[in-house]
């Protein structure tokens, strides 16, 4: 989110400091197999907001184009990447690290404990199938000289992470 906005401050007129963009998101924690997969939905205003004399005053911004698209989702790759690199969630070639033990949750439920810990190395956790490798399109983080590549207009995946963007209604 913090991409996005700043995206949205750059490119909106007015003082920097004083503009505000406005986001409402969400947080998904499965995904479509049921499987643990926390990803973020969020939807932008197209523009920023300012208060002069007590009188909020919208700031259109200029569509936003592929180029910056790819620019925003190789930003926000990088930063989570090292975060979770600090965090020890990845090691330095970006692999995932199975680390359940890094939240107290973990430490007192042994079924969640070996759920998670199966979906983070996409396996099966429980029943017959237990220890198999999921069926998967697609890989984890890539390698971090990957460039983003266009999947269509506003559109671009780049180590694991995606961004999509849509537009409502268009402003001249």
């Amino acid at each position: 989110i913090k991409e996005v906005h700043r995206y949205y401050t750059r490119d909106s007129k007015g003082k920097r400091s004083s503009l505000t963009p406005g986001t409402i998101s969400f947080t998904q924690r499965w995904g479509s197999a049921l499987n643990l997969n926390p990803h973020m939905h969020i939807l932008c205003i197209d523009g920023t907001y300012t208060k002069v004399n007590g009188k909020v005053i919208f700031h259109n911004t200029t569509s936003i184009t592929d180029q910056e698209v790819a620019d925003i989702i190789t930003s926000i790759s990088q930063r989570i990447r090292r975060y979770l690199t600090r965090k020890g969630y990845l090691n330095s070639e970006g692999e995932t690290v199975v680390n359940p033990m890094a939240d107290d949750l973990f430490q007192d439920n042994e079924a969640i404990t070996q759920a998670t810990a199966c979906s983070i190395k996409q396996t099966i956790a429980f029943g017959q199938n237990a220890g198999q490798y999921v069926t998967r399109i697609g890989s984890g983080f890539g390698f971090s000289e990957e460039i983003p590549l266009a999947k269509g207009k506003r559109c671009y995946p780049i180590n694991g992470f995606s961004i999509h963007l849509k537009y409502f209604y268009q402003h001249p």
